[in-house]
């Protein structure tokens, strides 16, 4: 199950989407929920489907690595995406607070105007605008692409896609099976996610960033 263990660390860091995580957080913490929080749930998963299939369609197309484990394209991938992500890091890491503010009162006005088109529509966007969890999906969607076990390959898939989407499936399960009783806990998440939105993003860069560089290395000829 090598796939599987490359690609976990790579899902849980394409986790690390603050802007998802409180738009469901505040669309789940409403009265009437269910059908925008659906909204929101199909138009993330619309967008990081469309990404995934694209992208393992193209790689597919790609050389095999060779009978010695040796893989110089797979390497090239996550240390180009390891490079991306520590320059990200460095812009992260630096204090933003109007920014920070900005990105808040948006996500507070999507979930106050926004009708399920628009919340779908909002969800969709927000996805494919997340670049940092694209650069982390390139590495694991080429993994899953080059395994010859289709099995193995669709596990991987399945564990990487459920761990990508937990921002937004996260706070519907919550709110599903404890009701009223989660929204406090939640509130609090939700303060703390705003709050340190750019720093969440910025650390999980830098190790995913050194993951992917030890990773790289080690698949070259």
């Amino acid at each position: 199950m090598e796939t599987l263990l490359y690609v976990i660390p790579l899902g849980i860091g394409a986790a690390c989407t603050p802007s998802l995580f409180a738009l469901s957080i505040l669309v789940t913490g409403q009265e009437q929920w269910r059908k925008r929080a659906t909204a929101l749930a199909a138009g993330s998963a619309l967008a990081f489907s469309l990404f995934g299939l694209l992208i393992i369609f193209g790689f597919r197309k790609l050389p095999l690595p060779e009978l010695d484990g040796s893989d110089w394209f797979g390497a090239l991938i996550r240390l180009l995406a390891a490079a991306i992500l520590a320059v990200s890091a460095v812009y992260l890491l630096i204090p933003h607070p109007a920014l920070e503010k900005r990105v808040e009162s948006r996500i507070q006005a999507y979930v106050q105007n926004s009708s399920l088109v628009m919340m779908f529509a909002v969800a969709f966007l927000l996805s494919i605008k997340d670049v940092s969890s694209f650069v982390m999906l390139v590495p694991a969607l080429h993994d899953i692409a080059i395994c010859p076990n289709f099995i193995e390959a669709g596990l991987a898939l399945i564990v990487l896609y459920v761990l990508a989407l937990s921002p937004v499936l996260a706070p519907i399960a919550v709110r599903l099976f404890f009701e009223k009783g989660s929204r406090d806990p939640m509130q609090r998440l939700y303060r703390f996610t705003m709050d340190h939105q750019f720093q969440i993003i910025g650390f999980v860069a830098v190790i995913l960033s050194a993951y992917l560089a030890v990773t790289g290395w080690q698949q070259l000829p």
